[in-house]
C-alpha cells in the first residue's frame, strides 16, 4: 500500500519502480526519493537510506534527516496487519510519522529505491493544514511524544528533537502563555540551552531558549532585529555570489 497528498502528483513510473523492487527485494517497506516543487524549481531530494537498517532509519527521521511522510515510501498491507499498525484519528498532524515509526518498530525487512517519482507540491494549496502552526498541531505532536516516547526511549533513542519540536511547533502559534514554553517537557530544557549558540541568533531556537529561560517579551523584541540579521545575510552572500562569478 502506497499513499498520495491530492496537491502532489506522480512520474509515470513512480509505482513501477515499487514494484520492481517488490519482485526483487522482497522488502516489507520499500523508500523512494522524491522532488520538492516550488514555484521556481523542482529539486532532487535524496533520503539516502541505502543500505540501513529500521534502527538507523528511525534514528535519521527522529532526527530530521529523513521524513517519515507516507507517500515517500510503499509497505506491504500484510506486515501492517500482522503487527496491527494503524493512524490515530485524533491527529491532525504527525499522524505519517508515528504510522511510519510504529512499522519499523516492528522489524521490516528494508528496501531503498535511488529513485525519484513523487512531486512534492509546496506552492500551491496555501490553506493546507502543515502551512501555518496552529495548537491542534501541537496537540498531535504531544499525542505522537506519548504513544512513543517511552517506546523509543526504552529502545535506546533520544527523543530530544521530537519533544523540542512540540516546543517550537507552541512557539510558532503564538497562542502560548507565561512559562508554557518552559513547563513542556522541561527535562529537555537545559540541554537545549547548552546547545544555543550566538551564531543562531537570529533563527527561531534563540526565541524559543529565551521562552524556556521566561523571558517570553524579549523573545518578541528581538524579531525586528532578527529581521535585519537575516536581510543583511541574505545581501552579504547574494554580493559574495556576484564576487565570485567575477
Amino acid at each position: 500500500v502506497i499513499h498520495a497528498d491530492p496537491d502532489d502528483w506522480v512520474e509515470p513510473d513512480w509505482l513501477k519502480n515499487f514494484a520492481d523492487c517488490i519482485h526483487r527485494m522482497h522488502a516489507d517497506i520499500i523508500f523512494s526519493d522524491y522532488y520538492k516543487d516550488t514555484i521556481y524549481n523542482s529539486k532532487y531530494v535524496t533520503q539516502d537510506l541505502s543500505g540501513l537498517s529500521s534502527y538507523s532509519i528511525i534514528n535519521r527521521l527522529i532526527n530530521y534527516k529523513a521524513w517519515g511522510t507516507t507517500w515517500a515510501y510503499m509497505v506491504n498491507i500484510d506486515f501492517v496487519r500482522r503487527n496491527k499498525i494503524c493512524f490515530l484519528p485524533n491527529m491532525s498532524l504527525w499522524e505519517d510519522q508515528y504510522f511510519t515509526l510504529c512499522v519499523l518498530l516492528a522489524n521490516p525487512k528494508v528496501a531503498y529505491i535511488h529513485k525519484a517519482g513523487y512531486h512534492y507540491n509546496v506552492f500551491q494549496n496555501a490553506d493546507s493544514i502543515v502551512r501555518a502552526a496552529n495548537l491542534q498541531q501541537v496537540e498531535s505532536e504531544k499525542i505522537l511524544v506519548s504513544k512513543l516516547g517511552g517506546i523509543l526511549e526504552n529502545r535506546g533513542f533520544d527523543i530530544t528533537p521530537l519533544k523540542y519540536s512540540v516546543k517550537a511547533r507552541l512557539y510558532q502559534t503564538g497562542k502560548y502563555k507565561k512559562n508554557q514554553i518552559h513547563d513542556l517537557y522541561p527535562e529537555i530544557n537545559k540541554d537545549v540551552i547548552k546547545s544555543f549558540s550566538l551564531k543562531e541568533l537570529a533563527t527561531e531556537k534563540c526565541n524559543i531558549v529565551l521562552c524556556i529561560m521566561g523571558h517570553e517579551q524579549c523573545a518578541e523584541l528581538i524579531k525586528p532585529l532578527q529581521a535585519f540579521i537575516k536581510k543583511l545575510n541574505y545581501k552579504f552572500d547574494k554580493l559574495k555570489r556576484l564576487l565570485c562569478r567575477k
